[in-house]
């Protein structure tokens, strides 16, 4: 997918002073990895992350999992912050606003994250 990926290493964290709850969440793939399993049987199903498909900024996330079975996958945008050291899911409507001045999202990542699927 262009514009998929992160310039964060495999090692590197985020400040989560600012946000939700403060901490520190490390963006790396595998994180990322079992968070998006998580997700999955939450909502019932499989979800898997492929490679690079994650951008980090600021203690805020955009993840494009696939979800869904073989027969009915789809990639899905979903929206995350720090949280206590962790990443949770926000609703990806809230963090987009209506317009560039309500939203809570970093810009640089609006347009993975409000202005995809």
């Amino acid at each position: 997918m262009a514009a998929c990926g992160s310039d964060q290493s495999s090692d590197s964290s985020v400040a989560g002073g600012g946000e939700v709850g403060g901490g520190t969440a490390v963006c790396d793939q595998a994180t990322f990895d079992g968070w998006v399993g998580s997700y999955g049987e939450s909502n019932n199903t499989t979800a898997t992350l492929p490679a690079n498909s994650f951008e980090c900024a600021d203690g805020w996330a955009v993840l494009l999992p696939t979800v869904g079975d073989a027969d009915s996958e789809v990639t899905e945008t979903v929206v995350v912050q720090t949280e206590g050291g962790i990443w949770a899911l926000r609703d990806r409507e809230m963090a987009c606003g209506t317009d560039e001045a309500s939203a809570e999202v970093r810009a640089s990542l609006d347009q993975q994250a409000c202005q995809t699927n």
